[in-house]
């Protein structure tokens, strides 16, 4: 995946999940999105690279699996074929 689609991935991802997070009555502050954007980011690392694995310490209720959601939505709407 080449560096323009992967930004693309990352931003439609951030920005559902975060509509989500909002929508269940989160108001996550620029920290807090950056740290969506980061988990984001590496799910599409690993689209590339299998052999990735990675915890992300984020507060509880904090979208870790709602970051998952907003992911696979994004793959979905982009029309990307990738299995996960």
């Amino acid at each position: 995946m080449d560096e323009k689609l992967s930004t693309t991935l990352t931003k439609a991802a951030s920005d559902y999940t975060i509509s989500l997070l909002t929508q269940y009555g989160n108001e996550p502050n620029h920290d807090h999105e950056q740290a969506i954007i980061k988990i984001i980011n590496g799910f599409v690392q690993m689209l590339n690279h299998s052999n990735i694995k990675a915890a992300y310490p984020l507060f509880c209720g904090g979208g870790k699996s709602t970051c998952i959601r907003g992911f696979l939505k994004a793959l979905h709407d982009l029309g990307l074929d990738y299995s996960v």
